[in-house]
């Protein structure tokens, strides 16, 4: 109503000019890559099995574009968009048994991997028990029959980024480079790419030493 200055009524009733409409721009979802794997025309001589998380299929149309004057070589991408090398107790499910039964029926020359966006966060596990101890030859000292079932350690917590979670973190790579190296093919490990926001760089350098 024109508080303190323009004090005129705007006229309702006069018809108005049509206003041009917003028109808001197209969703694009940047956690998938644009479009869908490039369909080949002929069967190649060479495979390439690209696995991982997320970023693993940003990483594999790239790929398909790099080697799209190639017929030759083509690119299988097989990601798990949620995927993680941390299997925390009674969560999630093995991740060296999901990337065993990925491989299982993949033709392949090359595996390329890239993995880690979803492992910033605290791994858990639970401590190994340990074996009884007992003096050897003490008569004294009855033989028993070791348990079924040994007493589970303790669950413990690492924080992320903490000397011991980087430790157990490196175990799991190597645990899983020995697995991608059971096909018997080169294997290549790509780094993590450069994300927004300083926290996240941070994050992601840290995973990628």
């Amino acid at each position: 109503f024109g508080w303190g200055g323009d004090q005129r009524i705007p006229d309702y009733g006069r018809e108005q000019a049509p206003q041009p409409r917003r028109t808001r721009p197209a969703h694009v979802e940047p956690t998938r890559p644009p479009g869908p794997p490039k369909k080949l025309d002929i069967e190649p001589t060479t495979h390439v099995v690209v696995i991982g998380d997320t970023m693993s299929e940003w990483l594999a149309s790239g790929l398909e574009d790099a080697f799209a004057d190639t017929p030759d070589i083509g690119v299988t991408r097989n990601p798990k968009i949620a995927s993680s090398l941390l299997r925390n107790e009674g969560r999630d499910a093995d991740p060296l048994q999901a990337i065993h039964d990925a491989l299982a029926g993949e033709k392949a020359e090359f595996i390329v991997m890239m993995t880690g966006i979803n492992d910033r966060h605290a791994i858990r596990e639970r401590e190994k028990p340990k074996a009884a101890e007992r003096k050897p030859n003490d008569p004294d000292q009855p033989t028993v029959a070791a348990p079924e079932h040994e007493k589970p350690g303790a669950m413990q917590t690492y924080d992320f980024r903490s000397e011991k979670w980087a430790e157990v973190y490196a175990k799991r790579i190597d645990d899983t480079i020995a697995v991608l190296k059971a096909k018997r093919v080169p294997v290549i490990w790509v780094g993590l790419p450069p994300v927004r926001g300083p926290r996240s760089r941070a994050d992601l350098t840290f995973l990628n030493d």
